[in-house]
C-alpha cells in the first residue's frame, strides 16, 4: 500500500494504512481501540514497541496524538508519519531500534474522527472539534461547502463600510482595509468563510456559529462553563472523545512525556495556561527548559509558556486544555505543538522571533501581506481561486472564491507537508531517549561458610529523568516507589533482608543541571543486601519494578567456595 506525505488522508485512509503497517510489522506495532467517537467510530491507538522485549506497560512510555481539532489535519499526518518512520527505521537505525526495543510509544492519529470526516468529505463542513449538537441555533454562519465544488473558500459582498479590499497585486487575494482607506481606495467588501446562514434576518450578517465543541477546553482541569469559555462542553470531561483519552492515560502511569499536535503557529507551548512560571515547581520548570532546548534544536520552532507568550487575548486565559491536565494531574511533561505557520514560511521572521503569535494578526505591515501572497503564488497557487458570482440561499447574490484556508493558513500545502513533519520525528526520539532506565549496576555474592551467602545488588537509574520523572507526579502520588523482589529456590532460606524491598526513587541526571558546584552525588544508585542459606548452588532472581522507569528481571547463581563480583552494564 502506498503511504505518501505529499497528500492528506482522511480518517478511513489513515486507519487502512495503519492496519496495513501493522500486518507488515506485527512485532513492533499493535493496534487497540482507545474508545469510540460520538458517532460510533472506533478510534485506534497504535502501540509502537518491541513485543519481544517485555510488555508495553512495563516500559517508559511517550504519548503523541493529533486531530483534536477537526481541520488541523497536519496533526494526524504527523502521527502517521511517526509510525511510518518507526517501521522503516527499526532494524536499520541503531538509535531508533534501541528506543523501540526499550520504550513504548502510544500514538493516536485522530482523537476526533467525526470532525475530521466532515472536514475532508466530498461536501465538507468545518467544526471546531466534535459534531455533537451543542448550544443554541440562531442567526449564525455555518461553515460548509455551498456551491458543491468540494472545498470551502471565502464569500464576499461589496459594502462601502466593509473592512476588506482587493490586493493590488492579485485580484483573488483580499487584504485588510486600513483606518485611512477612504472611498477612493475602494471598493470595499465584507468577507466571510463560505457557508450558510439558516436564520438570516435580512439585516445582520452574523459571525461563525460560536457554540461548537472545543475538545481542548473539556479536560478536567480548572474547567469553566460556556459563559466563561466557549466550547467547553456541558461539564468537565463531558465528551466521550475526551473520556477516552483521560481514561487511557490514567490507566498507563508509565507515560513520562506527551506531545499533542495542532496547527498552526510553529511553536511548542507548555504549561501553565492560566498562571505564571513562578507557580511551577522550579525543578520541573528547569526540566521543561531542557526539553525546550531539544525542541528548538531539532525543529527550529520557538518554545513558550502558554500563559506568558500564547494568549488569544492579553486579559484572558485558557483552561481545560490537554497539556495542563496531563502535567498538573498526571505529572507528565507535556507540550502542545502548533505545526506550520504561513507567515513564518513566507519569511516574516518577526512573527515568531518576537513571540508575536497572536498580535501579528491584529497589526502588521502591508508588506507582510505581500510576502504571504508571493509565497502562495509560488508554492500553492491552486489555493487562490477566481471569484465567481453565486446566488446564496439566504444572502442573495454574493461572490465565492479567494483563498482556500484549509491548505494555506490552517495546514501546509501538500507539497510542503513532509518537510514540515520530518524534524519532529527527531524531536520525539531525542526527548524519548531521556527516559529513566533501571539496570543492575553490579552485584556481589560472598560465601560466608556453612551454606550462607551474602548477596548484594546495586540498582541504578542510568536515564536522564528520575524514576518519578516530575516533582508534580510525585506530589500527586502518580509514581509509586521502586520495589525490589527476590525469588529464592524452594530449599533456600532468607535469613536477613526482605523478599520485597521498597527503595523509594532514584534520581537521574535531570537534577544535576547546575554547574555551580563540581559535585555529582550518586543518588541514582541504591544497594540492597540479603543473607541466604542454601544447600545447593542455586539460582536467585531479582525483579525491580518502577512505575515510569520500567521493569527489569535478572537471575544470579550462588557459587560455593569463592566470592563472585559482577558489574552489569
Amino acid at each position: 500500500m502506498d503511504i505518501r506525505f505529499d497528500t492528506y488522508y482522511n480518517f478511513s485512509e489513515i486507519t487502512s494504512r495503519i492496519d496495513w503497517l501493522q500486518k507488515q510489522y506485527p512485532h513492533i506495532l499493535e493496534i487497540v481501540e482507545v474508545g469510540k467517537s460520538y458517532e460510533g467510530r472506533s478510534i485506534p491507538l497504535i502501540i509502537v514497541s518491541n513485543k519481544n522485549k517485555s510488555c508495553h506497560k512495563n516500559k517508559p512510555a511517550f504519548w503523541i496524538d493529533g486531530n483534536i481539532h477537526s481541520i488541523e489535519i497536519t496533526s494526524s499526518a504527523m502521527v502517521l508519519y511517526f509510525i511510518h518512520r518507526c517501521t522503516k527505521e527499526y532494524g536499520q537505525n541503531k538509535f531508533i531500534t534501541e528506543l523501540i526495543d526499550n520504550l513504548t510509544f502510544y500514538c493516536v492519529p485522530c482523537i476526533n474522527p467525526d470532525g475530521m470526516t466532515r472536514a475532508l468529505a466530498e461536501k465538507p463542513a468545518f467544526y471546531r472539534s466534535g459534531v455533537r449538537k451543542y448550544g443554541e441555533d440562531g442567526n449564525y454562519l455555518y461553515v460548509e461547502d455551498i456551491n458543491d465544488d468540494g472545498r470551502i473558500l471565502q464569500m464576499r459582498i461589496e459594502d462601502p463600510t466593509g473592512d476588506w479590499k482587493v490586493s493590488p497585486k492579485n485580484p483573488n487575494f483580499m487584504i485588510k482595509r486600513t483606518p485611512t482607506d477612504f472611498e477612493s481606495a475602494g471598493p470595499f467588501y465584507r468577507l466571510f468563510a463560505e457557508g450558510t446562514v439558516p436564520e438570516y434576518d435580512g439585516c445582520n450578517i452574523p459571525s461563525i456559529f460560536p457554540h461548537q465543541l472545543d475538545f481542548n477546553r473539556n479536560f478536567p482541569i480548572k474547567w469553566r462553563p460556556e459563559g466563561e469559555q466557549q466550547g467547553a462542553g456541558d461539564f468537565a470531561g463531558s465528551e466521550v472523545e475526551i473520556q477516552n483519552i483521560v481514561r487511557f492515560i490514567a490507566e498507563h502511569p508509565n507515560i513520562f512525556v506527551a506531545i499533542t499536535y495542532h496547527t498552526y503557529s510553529r511553536v511548542f507551548i507548555r504549561a501553565f495556561s492560566d498562571r505564571p512560571d513562578s507557580d511551577m515547581n522550579t525543578s520541573d520548570l528547569w526540566i521543561f527548559e531542557a526539553l525546550e532546548d531539544i525542541a528548538s534544536d531539532t525543529t527550529k520552532y520557538p518554545t513558550v509558556s502558554g500563559y506568558h507568550d500564547f494568549k488569544y487575548h492579553p486579559k484572558e486565559i485558557i483552561s481545560g486544555a490537554f497539556d495542563d491536565w496531563a502535567y498538573e494531574h498526571r505529572g507528565i511533561f507535556t507540550f502542545t505543538v502548533e505545526l506550520w505557520d504561513l507567515p513564518t514560511a513566507a519569511g516574516i521572521s518577526e512573527k515568531n522571533d518576537e513571540k508575536n503569535f497572536i498580535d501579528w494578526f491584529r497589526r502588521h505591515p502591508i508588506t507582510d501581506d505581500d510576502k504571504i501572497l508571493s509565497f502562495i503564488e509560488k508554492n500553492a497557487p491552486h489555493t487562490l481561486v477566481n471569484w465567481e458570482k453565486f446566488d446564496h440561499p439566504q444572502l442573495g447574490e454574493i461572490e465565492i472564491g479567494g483563498l482556500e484556508h484549509l491548505f494555506s493558513w490552517r495546514n501546509p500545502p501538500q507539497n510542503l507537508l513532509e518537510d514540515e513533519l520530518a524534524p519532529h520525528f527527531d524531536c520525539i526520539m531525542q526527548m524519548a531517549s531521556l527516559a529513566p532506565k533501571l539496570e543492575i549496576y553490579n552485584h556481589k555474592i560472598s560465601l560466608l561458610g556453612d551454606g550462607l551467602y551474602k548477596f548484594e545488588v546495586i540498582l541504578q537509574n542510568s536515564g536522564y529523568f528520575s524514576t518519578y520523572v516530575s516533582h508534580q507526579a510525585k506530589n500527586m502520588h502518580i509514581t509509586k516507589p521502586i520495589y525490589i523482589d527476590i525469588v529464592l529456590p524452594e530449599n533456600a532460606t532468607l535469613l536477613s533482608g526482605q523478599k520485597r524491598v521498597e527503595i523509594g526513587h532514584l534520581e537521574g541526571r535531570s537534577n544535576k543541571n547546575s554547574m555551580t558546584y563540581y559535585h555529582s552525588p550518586t543518588d541514582n544508585r541504591k544497594k540492597i543486601e540479603w543473607i541466604i542459606r542454601t544447600v545447593n548452588e542455586d539460582k536467585v532472581t531479582i525483579t525491580a519494578t518502577s512505575c515510569k522507569a520500567g521493569n527489569i528481571e535478572q537471575s544470579f547463581f550462588l557459587h560455593k567456595g569463592h566470592d563472585h563480583v559482577s558489574k552489569d552494564t
